[in-house]
């Protein structure tokens, strides 16, 4: 589904709900875990975790039980490509689309998620296992010149799905649990 998230907006994100994947029962989020604590020897993307995801290789898409989740967000990357990518891809008409990263983001109770950053690819996405407007909202800037952002509240097994261009970080957490988050970037196949 496309849609502004407020009136005065013309910010175009793509929100949809994730069917039959459950990041805890699949065991993904217990894996992504163990390899930003430990590394797993036996993996050849082994490495230690740095910040909140793995260090250097944020291939998780690579893995088994993440492939579900993988599979669904290329599907619905696919569906709002035209209507989200912005000017300088805008030629780009109905491409196969890829996974370049798929990685594992936590913002601890009482504190802010990463600060405002863009990426270097044309779609990214962020998938919530759980969520509530309490979590901190995922916040997407317009433009350079925005300073207040659009704050796009969480719900509880949605991908959203905007231009990686623009400027977005997270909001304040003030529960006490552990905002989770799966964060994608996507491009195309040329």
């Amino acid at each position: 589904m496309i849609e502004y998230p407020s009136p005065t907006s013309n910010l175009q994100i793509y929100r949809a709900q994730i069917q039959g994947w459950d990041i805890d029962s699949s065991g993904a989020w217990a894996g992504a875990q163990q390899w930003m604590e430990h590394g797993d020897p036996a993996h050849p993307y082994n490495a230690p975790g740095l910040g909140s995801t793995v260090q250097k290789n944020n291939q998780l898409h690579l893995l088994d039980q993440w492939s579900p989740l993988a599979d669904q967000v290329l599907v619905h990357a696919q569906r709002a490509w035209n209507s989200l990518i912005d000017d300088q891809f805008r030629h780009i008409k109905n491409p196969k689309l890829y996974i370049i990263e798929l990685w594992t983001n936590y913002t601890l109770p009482g504190y802010m998620g990463c600060g405002r950053h863009d990426h270097a690819c044309p779609l990214v996405g962020t998938y919530y296992p759980e969520g509530t407007t309490a979590m901190g909202p995922l916040i997407i800037y317009q433009d350079d010149d925005d300073q207040e952002g659009i704050a796009i509240d969480l719900n509880p097994r949605e991908l959203v799905l905007f231009p990686g261009t623009l400027d977005h970080r997270v909001g304040f957490n003030s529960t006490d649990q552990i905002r989770r988050a799966v964060a994608v970037n996507i491009a195309w196949q040329s």
